[in-house]
């Protein structure tokens, strides 16, 4: 938001033009290729932005002037925006939403202190640091540096992991938009080969709905091959899908058009899923992101600790200690609900009653998958195959051994996602004349 706009900040939007948030969003979301709710939601605030796009879906009357009812808390308003400047366009292999801009206010800024660790590097492909002793490796893209190869920095977190022997390794993909899938093997090399931290309850990944294209892949990868525990929001891409989208430029408009010319299959050719889904859910909620929590790696911090008193970041993502756990996820799912037992937010008892039935049929199966899982990795440990061979022929003999379910949690609400929509567009201010562009800034 614009600094001009500054009594609006944490306003919750309610209608845009003549359209609540569920139909505005759905409207946008039929602009919106996606395989999946992550996919659409992830674009959907980007569109909802653009005062073109909102005329063209018949969200308002007109490009100039964008009515809006928000809910603040002094009550409901009713504000009258108007365009700002051109929109910045997404491209490139790292999610740029959440950037800081010139002269433009975001919630966050309500919160005094440093950013949380996701959000404090985010124009740098790769990089790691401790939080206690949890060791938090992000990787924004798959791709080299201006400074380092990605095989590289692969290598010397090995190195790391060996040397200092953290107790939890955290990799987060929630920035991770794609790049060069190919590039993939040294990762997965370094966590198989790092026997310390690969085993349950030490590995983890952060996943979100702008988890995407390659670093699905990585996603798919690291869920396969590895120990690792998912934590976060469903990915906004799946593991069988197509890509590497190539340029074409229509002749007589010069409409530019994409068309994908590969279709990739991470997952077995009957695996239904539409995304990988944490089997802790941790997700980004209006209250943390505004106090500078981070739900995700407070979940990791906590993992295995014993109960403690409620604190701001618990209730901040208390909407995932009241989900019902997926038979992929119900042992860490029910450990977690059972730590807010603690707390008086839910009752374990209940949790066992509803849930208790379900686990020993995911503990055998997933004992199974473990066996098999266990060939591969001593085999990659004991000789593993130069970088240039492709991860197919080091890993396919175990294609068939994750489980998988059809099985999909109900996706959030539009209007749990939408209230969040940062207001990108902004009314004339008092001290200087209006606008003429266009277009906001995204």
């Amino acid at each position: 938001m614009h600094k001009t706009q500054r009594s609006l900040l944490g306003a919750r939007v309610l209608r845009i033009g003549d359209f609540d948030v569920e139909d505005a969003y759905a409207a946008a979301k039929t602009m919106i290729g996606h395989e999946n709710e992550g996919g659409a939601r992830y674009w959907a605030q980007y569109l909802l932005s653009m005062p073109e796009v909102l005329e063209a879906l018949h969200i308002t009357s007109r490009v100039e002037d964008v009515p809006m009812t928000l809910a603040t808390m002094h009550g409901q308003v009713q504000v009258t925006l108007h365009p700002f400047a051109p929109v910045e366009i997404m491209s490139g292999d790292t999610s740029t939403l959440f950037y800081s801009r010139r002269d433009w206010i975001d919630a966050r800024d309500l919160t005094t202190g440093p950013d949380p660790l996701w959000l404090r590097e985010i124009d740098v492909p790769f990089h790691f640091e401790y939080v206690g002793d949890l060791l938090y490796v992000q990787i924004n893209k798959v791709g080299d540096s201006a400074n380092e190869m990605l095989t590289h920095f692969a290598q010397r977190l090995h190195n790391e992991i060996s040397t200092m022997q953290p107790d939890k390794v955290a990799i987060d993909l929630r920035q991770n938009r794609g790049g060069n899938g190919t590039l993939i093997v040294p990762i997965i090399r370094c966590i198989i080969q790092s026997e310390s931290i690969d085993r349950p309850g030490h590995l983890f990944g952060i996943v979100g709905p702008a988890t995407f294209s390659a670093a699905q892949m990585l996603t798919d990868a690291l869920e396969k091959y590895t120990n690792i525990l998912f934590v976060g929001e469903a990915t906004g891409s799946k593991g069988n899908t197509y890509g590497d989208s190539r340029k074409i430029t229509l002749p007589n408009s010069g409409i530019t058009v994409r068309a994908s010319i590969y279709y990739w299959q991470d997952w077995h050719p009957m695996d239904k899923r539409d995304a990988t889904v944490p089997q802790i859910s941790a997700p980004l909620t209006y209250e943390a992101y505004s106090h500078k929590v981070d739900p995700a790696l407070e979940a990791i911090i906590n993992y295995g600790k014993p109960p403690s008193s409620p604190t701001l970041s618990r209730l901040c993502f208390q909407p995932f200690l009241e989900h019902r756990a997926r038979e992929t996820n119900v042992t860490t799912d029910l450990q977690a609900r059972e730590l807010a037992g603690a707390d008086g937010l839910v009752d374990p008892a209940r949790l066992h009653r509803e849930q208790g039935s379900r686990v020993g049929g995911f503990q055998q199966r997933f004992g199974e998958r473990e066996a098999g899982l266990g060939h591969i990795r001593q085999g990659v440990r004991r000789g593993v195959p130069t970088t240039k061979e492709p991860i197919a022929h080091v890993m396919a003999p175990v294609r068939s051994c994750a489980p998988r379910l059809d099985a999909n949690p109900a996706p959030p609400s539009a209007r749990t996602f939408l209230n969040r929509i940062p207001l990108r567009l902004t009314a004339p201010s008092s001290s200087g004349p209006e606008p003429t562009s266009t277009r906001p800034v995204s």
